[in-house]
């Protein structure tokens, strides 16, 4: 799992890495409203108007990556 990488080398892995993938944690109204990159997977951390936590992102992030990639493996 990679934590910390600077745009250019997220970049160059979603450009080499079939496997790599680009998870947009911001919520629904920045993702539709600000824009958000082709191909990203997005999945809200937090969303108006509470703000507070989604109960089950972590969840819904081994589903979302089941499902793009049929097997889960290591991603998580």
């Amino acid at each position: 799992m990679i934590k910390d990488i600077s745009a250019q080398q997220a970049w160059l892995l979603l450009q080499t890495r079939a496997d790599a993938v680009l998870l947009d944690v911001r919520s629904t109204m920045e993702y539709y409203y600000v824009g958000h990159p082709a191909g990203a997977l997005h999945i809200p951390l937090k969303e108006p108007p509470d703000w507070a936590m989604e109960q089950d992102f972590v969840e819904k992030v081994s589903s979302a990556l089941a499902n793009r990639t049929g097997d889960m493996g290591n991603m998580l």
